[in-house]
């Protein structure tokens, strides 16, 4: 499915640090352990029939159901949305996917591409909504999380991977 997305952030990434003492005791050193992600924000304009914001809601409730009757919201009662009982957390193999975006250059051609694996949304911000914005076209946010990324340009590689060797001077 595309959408038209008017502001996102690319995907960052961090090394998660711990203390490491060398011989077992005596000064701690920082060294990294694991990888981490930081989730991805979309801003996103929605269409006349609210066919993009249902999507994204949609998929949320199919992680965490919730959309159902408020006179029946017990634990008993399944969501209306996906037949699941309600609040029950879905095993993460029934809502992830892997999410691929273009990013355009300013001749509309296609420079880099994303790959988002595993991802799934975890939040639809709350649109505010006027009587003086009424030709205004309707914005919401998209936070997605992920479990890695990848970017695929023009690069090689071998290009990608290889590591500058350090020149050190000579004494």
């Amino acid at each position: 499915m595309e959408f038209y997305i008017q502001d996102f952030t690319l995907p960052g990434y961090q090394l998660n640090f711990g203390n490491v003492h060398r011989y077992g005791y005596g000064p701690a050193t920082q060294r990294p352990f694991g990888p981490n992600t930081n989730p991805v924000t979309f801003l996103l304009l929605a269409d006349g029939n609210a066919e993009t914001l249902s999507f994204w809601n949609d998929w949320l409730d199919l992680i965490i159901p919730h959309n159902t009757d408020p006179d029946k919201m017990n634990m008993g009662i399944r969501s209306a949305a996906t037949g699941d009982f309600m609040y029950l957390v879905s095993y993460k193999d029934q809502y992830e996917t892997d999410v691929k975006m273009d990013i355009f250059d300013d001749s509309g051609d296609v420079s880099v591409k994303y790959s988002l694996r595993q991802a799934y949304p975890s939040e639809v911000s709350p649109i505010n909504m006027s009587w003086g914005a009424l030709n205004d076209i309707v914005q919401f946010q998209v936070t997605m999380q992920y479990t890695d990324w990848q970017r695929h340009d023009n690069l090689t590689v071998s290009e990608r991977t290889q590591v500058p060797t350090p020149s050190f001077p000579e004494f």
